[in-house]
């Protein structure tokens, strides 16, 4: 119920401090402290880029990373 997911919560926040990563990439064993961050990373693998440049078409595999990238068509 509630009470697991906080308790899930505040271990996932500790991971922040202990630097434990008990995610890991099968294909390079990189590990991360983030399921989320995982699953970013294994579109480096996939070859699965989902975010493209509106400006010159180049694509990202992340949406900040994207938004980074069009402040150079900004200034």
């Amino acid at each position: 119920g509630l009470s697991h997911c906080v308790e899930y919560q505040q271990m996932k926040h500790e991971w922040t401090h202990t630097g434990e990563r008990p995610f890991f990439c099968s294909d390079c064993r990189k590990r991360f402290n983030h399921s989320s961050t995982l699953l970013t990373h294994q579109c480096i693998h996939t070859g699965e880029r989902s975010y493209k440049c509106g400006e010159c078409g180049k694509i990202f595999i992340q949406s900040s990373t994207l938004i980074c990238h069009q402040r150079i068509h900004t200034g």
